[in-house]
């Protein structure tokens, strides 16, 4: 008896140390789109409960702060900051639905820099709004002593600002495929050969030269459009706070650790950095059972013919704003496949997805639906996406093969990824403006060919018999790293030092291009000279016979 309660006062004692060396760690959560925002609790909520002290600060950047109330992270503090939400938010939704159907092309994306840098400007704008805004909280802020800053890619204002909150050590968490500015910053290599640029010509890792040349153009514009946002906001920093203050490069280059929302397996495979953890799939639930809870009316819905396809186009595209032929054409196409049942998730408000749905009675229509349960139904079929990597993690954990449109950003590369492994398809949503066949073409060519489902299946077991879970890598590098004083110079790359010329040894080459021009005009002059001197001699003894 008095040796259970040794071993309970020490494991009470131990854990107790746990909590007396946890960090205090701040959030920065931007709300571009609602995956961003859930991402970021998810962090938090995982971080607390292993003992650190988390604290949100959530920044209206896209979506309004009133999507989100009462979503606070479990155990987490949350401070909400309200900004000048609706240029920001018509700028880039009047943005994101000019591209939706726009082919990419190399010149399209050299054109359309322009529209890159309007992006980097109104969300920077967000920034200068915050520091106009919240003295107050700034203050509050820096005197909470925080010892760990985690903040995303897409804007660095939470960079810029863990250093003005005296925060120590800054971690970033990347909620995309690495993008090509977190490589440069990071000094990790980003070889367009064979790596699919983030948001450029979507295509896979297997590419002609016309695509490596896209590829590479793509590559270049999006980081200089990155860096652009970049120094924006180092101009902005440096005139609020003296021209001293560091420069976002300098802060993101230390980062002993950066996260990636991506899983290695739904992702094309790419060179990495030791001090980068993969955690796609943090707090989905990896394990695929095929049981659910579903509720009315989805269990009766999804019990209906053959099978259910599932149609989703995520939180941030509006329906109503997609084309009357494309839409007209989609639920034809869903009408045509009469033994199968399909559940649609369409936009609040959507009259004209009603109005053109009215007449097929194998389609549901619902404005919010329980997208993991519906995808772990067994008489789930097939879903149809966006291509949003969360959706993509969804489906492959529910061994689901999908058919993604892919409609702006990582989309269109995300879209590639089931298709190049086998337990998807990626479809040009553009044929849909001009007709159904094909679009019916690919569900059937799915749902016929049973190596999709094989295919889906073998990937959910591969994501579940991980021998470590994202949860599992979050935590243990996080106690890693708090650990081991909060710096890991050993796994910090030379390449974030050095520039371009320098990584790829262009200023090398260019030594040896002019070395070897030298040599060359050097034998050519010589050649020439030895020539006369041969053209001279003959001269001479031609003349001398004639004599």
């Amino acid at each position: 008896m008095k040796k259970n309660i040794l071993l309970i006062i020490l494991f009470l004692i131990f854990q107790l140390c746990q909590v007396l060396k946890a960090y205090k760690v701040l959030v920065y959560s931007q709300t571009l789109t609602r995956s961003h925002v859930i991402l970021n609790a998810k962090v938090a909520e995982a971080l607390a409960s292993d003992g650190h002290n988390v604290t949100i600060l959530e920044v209206e950047y896209m979506e309004p702060l009133t999507e989100f109330e009462g979503s606070s992270a479990k155990g987490v503090k949350k401070i909400s900051v309200r900004t000048d939400l609706n240029k920001a938010k018509e700028t880039i939704q009047g943005r994101l639905t000019e591209i939706y159907f726009k082919e990419a092309t190399a010149w399209s994306l050299i054109t359309g820099y322009k529209n890159d840098e309007d992006f980097q400007n109104t969300i920077n704008e967000v920034c200068e709004h915050f520091l106009d805004t919240q003295t107050e909280l700034i203050e509050q802020l820096k005197n909470e002593k925080f010892d760990l800053f985690i903040g995303e890619q897409i804007n660095f204002c939470g960079s810029a600002l863990s250093y003005l909150f005296g925060i120590p050590i800054h971690i970033l968490l990347v909620s995309c495929p690495i993008q090509e500015h977190v490589s440069s910053l990071v000094g990790m290599p980003f070889p367009a050969s064979y790596v699919p640029s983030i948001y450029g010509v979507p295509m896979s890792d297997k590419m002609s030269i016309n695509q490596r040349f896209s590829n590479l153009v793509a590559t270049f514009v999006h980081e200089r459009a990155f860096y652009y946002g970049i120094e924006e906001l180092n101009e902005l920093f440096r005139r609020r706070f003296g021209s001293n203050y560091p420069t976002i490069q300098n802060v993101v280059k230390e980062t002993p650790l950066v996260f990636v929302n991506v899983d290695e397996f739904v992702d094309f495979p790419r060179p990495i950095n030791p001090n980068v953890v993969y955690i796609g799939g943090l707090g989905f639930n990896k394990t695929t059972t095929k049981t659910t809870n579903l509720k009315e009316p989805y269990l009766t819905e999804i019990n209906k013919g053959r099978g259910t396809i599932y149609f989703s186009l995520g939180s941030l595209l509006n329906t109503n704003t997609l084309p009357n032929n494309f839409i007209k054409n989609l639920f034809a196409s869903f009408g045509s496949l009469k033994e199968w049942h399909f559940i649609v998730k369409i936009s609040e408000g959507d009259e004209h997805s009603l109005e053109m749905s009215k007449n097929y009675s194998n389609v549901f229509l619902t404005s919010w639906a329980p997208q993991r349960a519906i995808l772990e139904h067994p008489n789930t079929k097939l879903f149809i996406s966006h291509g949003g990597y969360n959706s993509l993690m969804e489906a492959a954990l529910s061994a689901i093969p999908i058919i993604s449109f892919g409609f702006f950003a990582e989309q269109r590369r995300n879209s590639l990824v089931p298709e190049r492994n086998g337990w998807g398809k990626s479809f040009n949503k553009a044929l849909l403006l001009n007709g159904k066949e094909e679009f019916v073409g690919g569900i059937q060519t799915i749902l016929n060919d049973p190596k999709y489902a094989e295919e889906a299946k073998r990937l959910s077991k591969l994501l579940a018999n991980k021998p470590f879970s994202a949860r599992e890598k979050l935590l243990k590098n996080i106690r890693f790293l708090e650990q081991n004083g909060g710096y890991l110079p050993e796994l910090l790359s030379e390449a974030r030092n050095l520039s371009v010329f320098q990584i790829y040894n262009l200023d090398i080459l260019i030594i040896l291009g002019i070395l070897i021009f030298g040599f060359l005009i050097i034998f050519v002059l010589l050649i020439k000279y030895f020539l006369n001197l041969f053209i001279a001699f003959f001269r001479f003894k031609s003349k001398d016979k004639r004599e």
